[in-house]
């Protein structure tokens, strides 16, 4: 039975004359033994108890037919007149919120009046019980209003009828939309608002003749309107007049504006022709620019403007150009270590510094021969020659990584110097290739490259199944340089990835150097996160200076470790073929040694100590883009940081498989010769990401080395390895697009 239906039949019993637990009607109900008595008596006529109320006013007890309350001295019968005003106050506010459709707080406040027992108050308590069952009975029948106009305005949101829809969530009263329902109306009125809104906006372009003007407003009704027939009329008409008018700008040759004309058109207009179209004009923009922009003038900037010549005939623009590129290209570059002359500087450049492609070294002699084989592969061979460098002896940082024997574990971290060889060869293993210099030094210290070599591996080591094939591979490509080449009493320098290399320069105070390396073994644990006995490590002092903060001098050190599994199965590949290795080097560390021979000469003591200061204070930059990634070089003749880079020459192939959908090799070939393709702006479109991040990460990189080290200025950066062959990435650096 119901709360409400329990109160009617109470009250129903207290008008029978009946016994309830709730009073009665006839006579008064005894406090003591529940009996009920006449209404003219004082005192129960079963128990002798007085017979008593509670005053509402104060809560004390006073005698039944009492005019004033014998505590508070309040009238009673005003009191209770009052009380019954409250009650019917209450009423009126439940009814208040039933007509606002709030059925929850005006069921609530009407279940406080039927909880009320006094019979002085049974009419109202009635008519709440009443209002109760009726605002329930409302309550469901709005609720279920409410779920069917729901319903029906989601489904006019998908026919694009947003009036419909706000009119049927409107309909609904607020106090019965859930937090669904309030976003549904909002996305509705969002929705019809922005159509008016467009529609003004049409209307009064097409008045005063500016549908060009229109072309985002008209895309966006047609999303919100598919089948508007204004809409689509105009935006047919839209796409004749961008199209018009664009290939008026190619015939003017102003190829960027005819190709933001094109992507006005309105999407529901794009179609194969007008898509085609698009990429033509693209495709004529992307060749100017390159034109107007490209680094350096070389073959494949010939074939572009030679392309673009072939789309455009009637261009003297692009003739000119081809002409001053054609001389340009034969020329010599200003500095003879790059690999192809300048043929677009900017003034500002993007990252702060000039950017160049290195091809071949200067400071060290090479012989006819091998200097023939440097310019075919230019920029492949600078890390073996500062491997090579360390083999001879001419290396500023001389730390081997080849792990000692464990009876001299206690020596790990002292300088280990074999005696300088007149010739020595730096074996650069890389992920696709061998790179192999031989250096030699004569009597005057005269360094000579006299043999270079390059052995493509029989597949690039990215793609081996595991490390078994890996090192199968490694052990052929060794194989085949032992059989090409001579290496009987010649030190053998061999690299390591850098990304396998941990690299740490910090001060330390000034010691003597029989307690330096007790001093670096004890900061070692601080500054590498594997324990040491994992690691195959070495240290060099690379500067003292006096620290003006602390007013005490102090040593710059550099400390490098490989983790010791990598350095003995690199080894063990190596000697299993035959070849055994005295150095192993970090390819950060021996592009390090490469930079620094070649850029900063040895110092001369003789000079005045602000010149050497200032020297010191000048570095070169050298990105090595191999193929699994890239290395940042800093260098300075008192200073080395190096950072590895995840983006290779390997992530530019990799991207052009899918869209192209090319073999790996033909993808290779792609990137090598982008005049091959059909479209090459297709293929900078691809690509364009990766180069943005290579370009990103490298200016990171730059910022934190300034961070670190702001008294050291870098002057210049020069690109190095395979990878920064790629056209357009000299560019990207020095203009960031």
């Amino acid at each position: 039975m119901s709360d409400t239906s329990t109160i009617r039949e109470a009250h129903r019993q207290d008008r029978n004359g009946e016994s309830t637990s709730t009073g009665a009607t006839e006579g008064i109900l005894c406090g003591t033994c529940r009996q009920v008595n006449a209404g003219d008596r004082a005192f129960c006529s079963n128990c002798g108890c007085s017979l008593c109320e509670t005053c509402p006013k104060c809560g004390q007890q006073y005698v039944v037919g009492d005019t004033f309350c014998g505590s508070c001295g309040g009238n009673l019968p005003e009191m209770f007149q009052e009380q019954e005003k409250a009650y019917e106050a209450r009423l009126d506010e439940a009814v208040g919120f039933g007509r606002k459709h709030d059925y929850e707080r005006a069921i609530s406040r009407l279940r406080s009046i039927t909880s009320v027992t006094d019979a002085r108050y049974q009419q109202v308590a009635l008519r709440a019980a009443e209002l109760i069952d009726e605002f329930s009975a409302q309550h469901e029948r709005r609720q279920a209003h409410a779920e069917i106009a729901c319903r029906k305005a989601r489904e006019s949101m998908s026919r694009y009828d947003y009036e419909a829809a706000v009119e049927l969530v409107a309909s609904i009263p607020p106090p019965l939309r859930d937090q669904q329902t309030n976003d549904l109306l909002n996305k509705a009125r969002s929705a019809r608002d922005e159509v008016r809104s467009l529609l003004d906006d049409v209307r009064r372009a097409t008045k005063e003749n500016r549908l060009l003007e229109l072309s985002l407003r008209i895309d966006r009704l047609l999303t919100l309107k598919p089948r508007h027939e204004q809409a689509k009329r105009l935006a047919g008409q839209l796409r004749g007049r961008l199209c018009a008018a664009a290939k008026k700008r190619i015939s003017e040759h102003r190829y960027d504006e005819a190709v933001s004309l094109l992507q006005q058109v309105p999407s529901s207009e794009r179609d194969a022709e007008v898509e085609k179209f698009a990429a033509h004009a693209a495709e004529l923009h992307w060749l100017m620019t390159d034109l107007k922009l490209a680094a350096v003038a070389d073959r494949q900037l010939v074939a572009i403007a030679e392309r673009l010549l072939k789309h455009c005939p009637q261009n003297k623009e692009v003739e000119s150009l081809r002409q001053q590129i054609k001389r340009r290209a034969i020329e010599k570059p200003g500095d003879p270590r790059c690999v192809a002359p300048d043929w677009s500087v900017p003034r500002r450049p993007h990252l702060g510094l000039p950017v160049d492609s290195l091809g071949t070294p200067q400071r060290i002699q090479c012989t006819t021969k091998a200097l023939e084989s440097l310019r075919k592969t230019p920029g492949h061979h600078f890390v073996a020659c500062g491997l090579a460098l360390q083999g001879v002896g001419r290396a500023t940082l001389d730390i081997n990584l080849v792990p000692l024997e464990k009876n001299r574990m206690l020596d790990r971290f002292s300088l280990r110097r074999k005696k300088t060889a007149t010739g020595a060869w730096g074996l650069d293993a890389g992920t696709t290739s061998l790179k192999a210099v031989r250096l030699r030094c004569d009597k005057q210290q005269q360094v000579t490259v006299d043999a270079v070599d390059l052995i493509e591996h029989k597949k690039n080591l990215l793609h081996a199944c595991d490390e078994t094939e890996k090192r199968a591979i490694l052990h052929e490509t060794f194989e085949q340089f032992l059989e090409r080449n001579e290496i009987r009493g010649e030190r053998v320098c061999l690299s390591v990835s850098g990304q396998l290399v941990l690299g740490r320069v910090f001060d330390l105070p000034v010691v003597d150097d029989k307690r330096i390396d007790q001093l670096v073994r004890l900061e070692a644990p601080h500054r590498l996160p594997v324990p040491l006995g994992e690691l195959a490590q070495g240290y060099q002092v690379l500067d003292t200076y006096d620290d003006e903060r602390c007013g005490h001098p102090k040593m710059r050190v550099t400390l490098q470790a490989v983790r010791r599994f990598h350095a003995e199965q690199l080894l063990a590949t190596a000697c299993e073929a035959g070849l055994n290795v005295d150095v192993l080097q970090s390819d950060c560390t021996a592009l390090h040694n490469f930079a620094t021979y070649e850029f900063f000469e040895k110092v001369d003591e003789s000079k005045d100590e602000e010149d050497i200061a200032e020297s010191s204070q000048q570095a070169i930059a050298m990105l090595d883009v191999g193929a699994h990634a890239s290395n940042l070089v800093i260098s300075s003749p008192t200073l080395v940081w190096f950072r590895s880079i995840g983006i290779g020459g390997d992530a530019f192939t990799s991207e052009l498989l899918k869209p192209f959908r090319l073999t790996r090799d033909q993808a290779e070939t792609l990137k090598r010769n982008p005049t091959m393709a059909r479209r090459i702006s297709r293929i900078y479109e691809v690509i364009e990401p990766t180069l943005s991040c290579l370009s990103e990460e490298v200016q990171r990189s730059l910022q934190s080395f300034s961070k670190l080290f702001p008294e050291v200025a870098i002057q210049r950066m020069f690109g190095v390895g395979g990878g920064f062959a790629l056209h357009g990435l000299m560019r990207r650096l020095r203009y960031g697009r």
